[in-house]
């Protein structure tokens, strides 16, 4: 009897009303683009949201490359990965109000601006050999260790059946009709790729994560896609 597996996304992000766009002045403090609250009235808040973390994510890339590479291939929400975040965190990337968010959209985001930098322009093949996740659960509580295989070989799937949708899903600007009408092109791959009594619920960023994550992967092979989950 296969076993339902079940998994609920949750991603709490709050906003200060004052993030605000901040000018480039030449100094240190805003050498790079923070992240600001769009004013955007055709946005809905929570496009907003997924538009402030992904600036503040592309801010933290350039800021510190390096160390948001090394982040984005430690196994999430341990202690190792909560101590990373927080240090990653720096006033050159935040507006002028308070950011707060679920560590789980970061990375979320972290992998859609890693994608965006290295492959927006034109997309690479992709590799032909599937990313090993298990390798990256080494030492992991087993059920959040499976959580983390299946939702990944899940996008995964989704990724290598529906390439050009997937991709159209992370470039696509946030909020936008080619956004939506990437995810209504995407949703006839979906169910195919869920495993056999399960079911996952996930909103958009987590869902264009998932997909950056693949995506990403999968183009950087083998050199970093061999490499990932390693710390």
């Amino acid at each position: 009897m296969t076993r339902a597996f079940h998994a609920l996304i949750a991603g709490a992000l709050a906003l200060s009303p004052a993030l605000a766009a901040a000018q480039d002045t030449g100094t240190r403090i805003n050498r790079y683009p923070k992240a600001w609250q769009s004013n955007d009235i055709a946005m809905s808040e929570g496009d907003r949201a997924r538009q402030t973390m992904l600036d503040y994510a592309r801010c933290l890339i350039r800021s510190n490359e390096t160390r948001v590479r090394a982040f984005a291939t430690v196994f999430p929400d341990t202690l190792d990965y909560q101590s990373r975040a927080k240090r990653l965190s720096t006033d050159e990337c935040i507006g002028d109000g308070i950011l707060s968010f679920n560590t789980g959209i970061l990375r979320a985001s972290v992998y859609t601006a890693l994608y965006l930098q290295d492959f927006g322009r034109s997309a690479p093949a992709l590799s032909a050999t599937p990313i090993d996740y298990k390798a990256d659960t080494t030492g992991q509580d087993p059920a959040r260790a499976n959580q983390y295989v299946v939702l990944r070989e899940f996008a995964e799937c989704v990724v290598r059946a529906a390439p050009a949708e997937s991709r159209a899903v992370v470039i696509g600007p946030i909020g936008s009709k080619a956004e939506d009408e990437a995810f209504r092109a995407l949703a006839p791959s979906l169910g195919p790729c869920l495993p056999q009594g399960s079911s996952i619920k996930a909103g958009r960023t987590m869902l264009s994560g998932l997909l950056a994550e693949a995506l990403y992967r999968l183009s950087a092979a083998p050199s970093q896609a061999s490499s990932a989950g390693m710390s």
